[in-house]
């Protein structure tokens, strides 16, 4: 699905323009190029690319793409190339702007103010970008209005559908008087509004009733959004119900999430306390929530859809899955980590009790469906019934199903007839409260079937490292892996980042411990690694760089840790990030 890409980005690259390490699309200077293998240079860079296709249209984005293969076919070019080749091929369509993106780091905010006039019969939305500083060469400066198109569309807030907005008139209003509004042929419900300026007015005339907007359609550009005044729950759940967007309605699902856990994470914890709130606490928090009731009636409609197969299997399992720390914790910051971790996971946890008969009737559904089929098959029908199965295990297993023994969940892993659902249920098992003894038979059994199959046993290690930790530290477990030789080498860099960095990545409770081990582990790590190969070490040596994102005792220990890796007179790829981290 196409929101996992979206959840990837902002999960890690918006982080990353938060960070020390923020650069444009196109760096201005570098110390070690190695270290420009980034999630900016290609996943910003490939939204810049999608950004070209929103703006131009599909026959606008293949004439460029003729003209510039014409051009340059077995030629090295530039960024320059691609934009001019894009520019030369629709000459009616003014794209300078969008050379910004190229140049200038960060993640804009678009704020977007929405206004009704009963008595003029007009709808407004007034568009407003905001590019932060950053700590790039210049990048504290002022920054120049980058191109951002940000298509929408006004749903009848009494029929659920889409107004046709096409055929209306559309006023823009902006200083730089550039912006301007352009339909979205075959889609007569959504128009792209090309904000090119500041600040831009687009007024919808000839609307009888105030609508609910559906805003920045498709994810069509890389950036913060920020409704004013905010979508409340109800325009949310209508718009989860509604709204003809994927996006939009997967949207509407992780802010109704996101907004109960932060609600739950402000009631919970206060910066400086030195103790986590008590489990039962942060469970009160979640389910008293005035939204939370609403927001799971309305999930388990969506669960029994899904079991009659009329939804998108693969969207229910997006659009479920909800948003997790490192998201809040850019939105908190700074803050205690493992705050959240609680809050993130009692909130799973208590919404799928609630909706268990709802998720039990979904995986039974899916597991029938599946004995029925003779042949394994990549097609839209299989893999979103996969996505689906998977994602019921997880819920599951998040409640405890099955007791200690976990025998239905045991029993998907021993069975699984591809590696899709046997990973499933594992991941589902490493997620269950009680059930170790069940879950370690499981990777001992999975570990000797692949134990001579590196790429297998890659993921083996990926579930590993995500352990956790039924009580005891993960980074036991962890530690003990990396000692066991018949399945982990420090030579072998695709074992290191499985094992290494899905732990640093992955592992909320692991990672930050409250005694700070797992920083140390880290750091262990990286300047061992960055003997025999720095380039592997730079590349885990991220999570360092978000120490502001933190409370003041994980602050003052990561820094700790990478003074210790700066001591140790790193190789210049390593020296770069840490510096770089600190400054």
């Amino acid at each position: 699905m196409f929101t996992g890409d979206v959840r990837y980005l902002r999960d890690a690259q918006f982080a990353e323009d938060a960070s020390p390490m923020a650069h444009p699309v196109r760096p201005a200077s570098y110390m070690k190029i190695d270290n420009f293998y980034t999630l900016t240079v290609y996943e910003k860079g490939s939204e810049v690319i999608r950004m070209y296709h929103t703006l131009l249209g599909e026959a606008g984005f293949r004439a460029g793409t003729d003209l510039y293969f014409q051009r340059h076919d077995g030629q090295a070019v530039t960024c320059d190339d691609f934009f001019q080749a894009m520019s030369d091929a629709n000459p009616g369509c003014d794209i300078g702007a969008l050379k910004n993106w190229y140049s200038q780091a960060g993640t804009p905010t678009v704020i977007c103010e929405r206004a009704y006039d009963a008595d003029a019969k007009t709808y407004s939305l007034t568009l407003t970008q905001v590019l932060p500083a950053t700590p790039d060469t210049g990048g504290d400066g002022a920054k120049a209005a980058q191109l951002i198109p940000v298509k929408v569309g006004l749903v009848d807030a009494s029929t659920g559908k889409d107004l046709d907005v096409s055929s209306g008139v559309v006023t823009v209003t902006s200083a730089g008087s550039t912006s301007t509004c352009a339909p979205c042929p075959g889609d007569a419900g959504s128009v792209v509004l090309r904000l090119n300026d500041t600040s831009a007015t687009f007024t919808f005339t000839g609307v009888d009733a105030e609508p609910v907007p559906s805003v920045l359609r498709g994810f069509s550009a890389p950036v913060r959004l920020t409704m004013d005044p905010p979508l409340g729950a109800d325009e949310l759940l209508f718009q989860l119900a509604h709204d003809s967007d994927p996006f939009n309605r997967w949207e509407a699902a992780q802010k109704m999430a996101r907004e109960i856990m932060r609600r739950a994470i402000e009631a919970t914890y206060k910066e400086g306390q030195t103790a986590l709130a008590a489990d039962e606490v942060v469970v009160e928090a979640v389910t008293n929530d005035a939204a939370f009731g609403k927001f799971v009636d309305a999930c388990r409609g969506i669960f029994k859809d899904a079991a009659a197969n009329t939804v998108d299997r693969a969207w229910v399992e997006e659009a479920l899955s909800f948003p997790g720390v490192g998201s809040l914790v850019q939105e908190l910051k700074p803050i205690d980590p493992l705050a959240v971790h609680t809050v993130c996971k009692k909130f799973t946890e208590q919404f799928a009790k609630a909706c268990g008969d709802e998720i039990e009737a979904c995986y039974r559904t899916c597991t029938t469906e599946a004995k029925t089929l003779s042949t394994y098959a990549v097609d839209e029908d299989q893999t979103s019934r996969r996505s689906l199965m998977g994602y019921c295990m997880r819920m599951m297993a998040a409640c405890g199903h099955g007791g200690d023994d976990a025998a239905e969940l045991t029993e998907a892993a021993a069975s699984a007839t591809n590696m899709t659902e046997t990973v499933a249920a594992l991941g589902a098992l490493n997620r269950h409260p009680t059930a170790k003894a069940a879950r370690d038979a499981a990777f001992a059994a999975f570990k000797a079937k692949w134990a001579d199959d590196n790429n297998v046993i890659c993921t083996y290690l990926s579930l590993v490292a995500g352990n956790s930790g039924y009580g005891s530290s993960p980074l036991d477990e962890v530690k003990a892996t990396m000692a066991d030789e018949s399945v982990y080498s420090h030579k072998i860099p695709n074992k290191f980042y499985s094992l290494v960095g899905g732990f640093a990545r992955g592992n909320t409770a692991g990672f930050h411990a409250e005694d700070g081990s797992g920083y140390t582990f880290l750091a262990d790590c990286l300047l061992s690694m960055d003997k025999t190969n720095a380039i592997a070490a730079s590349r885990l040596a991220k999570p360092f760089t978000e120490w502001r994102l933190y409370d003041a005792k994980r602050q003052s220990q990561m820094k700790g840790e990478i003074d210790r890796i700066l001591k140790a007179e790193p190789s210049p790829n390593m020296f770069e990030i840490m510096t770089k981290s600190l400054a």
